[in-house]
C-alpha cells in the first residue's frame, strides 16, 4: 500500500498554492503539516484506521488544477515568491485578497497584468468553492529558473491533471456553450493533454461563469463497454465536434502507444509557441520518456517519433 510520505513525493505536483493564503507550499512542506495533523507520515493510505480517523486530512490534499490560455505578463513564481519573502521579513500573514492587493499595486513595468490577476483571483476563489485546500497553476506553481523543475514538470504534467480533483478550464473567448468553437484553448498544444486527463472539470466562460450548471464528471464505463447518459453528454458531444475527438476517447482516454496515428491527428490540428513544445506537450499522452532540451527545435519531435516507434 501507499504510505502517505509516498504518495506526497510521488503523486503530488512539486508544489501547489494552499488556497487561503496564497502561500507556496513544497511537499516538504506539505509533509510536515500532515505530520503535524496525524502524528507521522508512515501510514497505508488505503488502511481502514486512516480512512476513519485521517480521511479529512487526506482530503484536504486535494487540490484543483487550472487549465488556461497563457497571456500577457501572467503572475509567476517569482512574484509570489518574492512578495511572502518581504512579508514573512516583516512579520505578516495575509490573506488571498490581501496578497492579491498588493501584487495589483505593483506599478513596475515588470508587474503582472490586471487580467492575470483577475484570472488568478477568479481560480482560487473557484477552488474555494469547489472545497480544494490546495490548487495548482503552471504560472505561478513551477519555478522556471530550475531545469531540473521544469523538466521535472513538464514530463509530470499529464499526471498532475489526472491526480486533480477537479480541472478549471478557462474559455478566455466563449460567452456560452454556442460559441465554444471559436475558443483558441482547443487550438493551444498543450491543452490536449489537459482535456484528456482530468476526471472531473468545471468549463467557465470569459466572465467566470460556470458554462454548465454541474460540474462534468468522466462517468466509469459499466460492463459491457456501456455507460448511462448524461445531460453533460451534450457538452462533451459539443467538444467532440470541435476537437475531432470522438466522445469515448473523451471520456476513457488512456495513456500509451494506442492509435498513434489517430492521436497525432488531434496534436496536427493544434500549435504552441515554443517549437519544442509540439513534441513535449505530447510525453504524457503517448507515455514516453522524453528529456527536456529547449534549443533543439525540431530534433524534440524526431525523438518522440524515436520514443514512439
Amino acid at each position: 500500500m501507499l504510505k502517505a510520505g509516498e504518495h506526497i513525493q510521488n503523486r503530488l505536483p512539486i508544489r501547489l498554492l494552499h488556497v487561503p493564503d496564497m502561500k507556496l507550499m513544497s511537499r516538504n512542506d506539505l509533509q510536515a503539516r500532515v505530520n503535524k495533523q496525524i502524528g507521522n507520515g508512515d501510514f497505508d493510505v488505503d488502511h481502514k484506521d486512516v480512512i476513519c480517523n485521517c480521511f479529512e486530512r487526506i482530503k484536504e490534499l486535494e487540490y484543483s488544477i487550472l487549465s488556461h490560455r497563457w497571456g500577457d505578463r501572467e503572475v509567476t513564481f517569482h512574484h509570489l515568491q518574492t512578495l511572502h519573502e518581504q512579508l514573512s521579513a516583516s512579520g505578516q500573514n495575509l490573506q488571498t485578497t490581501e496578497i492579491l492587493a498588493l501584487l495589483r499595486a505593483n506599478s513596475t513595468s515588470a508587474a503582472p497584468s490586471e487580467s492575470s490577476l483577475d484570472k488568478l483571483s477568479n481560480f482560487l476563489k473557484i477552488s474555494a468553492e469547489k472545497q480544494c485546500t490546495y490548487a495548482w497553476a503552471d504560472t505561478v506553481c513551477i519555478d522556471k529558473g530550475s531545469s531540473a523543475e521544469l523538466d521535472e514538470s513538464i514530463r509530470s504534467m499529464y499526471a498532475w491533471y489526472r491526480d486533480s480533483h477537479i480541472c478549471i478550464v478557462h474559455l478566455s473567448e466563449t460567452t456560452n456553450r454556442v460559441d465554444m468553437r471559436r475558443d483558441p484553448w482547443f487550438t493551444r498544444g498543450w491543452t490536449l493533454q489537459e482535456l484528456l486527463a482530468p476526471r472531473r472539470f468545471a468549463f467557465y466562460s470569459k466572465e467566470w461563469k460556470q458554462i454548465t450548471r454541474l460540474d462534468n464528471v468522466k462517468s466509469p464505463m459499466e460492463e459491457g463497454g456501456h455507460r448511462e447518459a448524461k445531460g453533460e453528454d451534450l457538452l462533451w458531444s459539443r467538444i467532440a465536434g470541435i476537437t475531432g475527438i470522438e466522445i469515448q476517447d473523451l471520456l476513457y482516454f488512456k495513456p500509451g502507444l494506442y492509435d498513434i496515428r489517430k492521436r497525432m491527428a488531434w496534436a496536427a490540428k493544434r500549435k504552441t509557441t515554443r517549437i519544442e513544445d509540439m513534441a513535449y506537450c505530447l510525453i504524457g499522452i503517448f507515455d514516453v520518456n522524453l528529456s527536456i532540451a529547449y534549443g533543439e527545435k525540431e530534433k524534440a519531435f524526431h525523438r518522440l517519433q524515436m520514443e514512439i516507434l
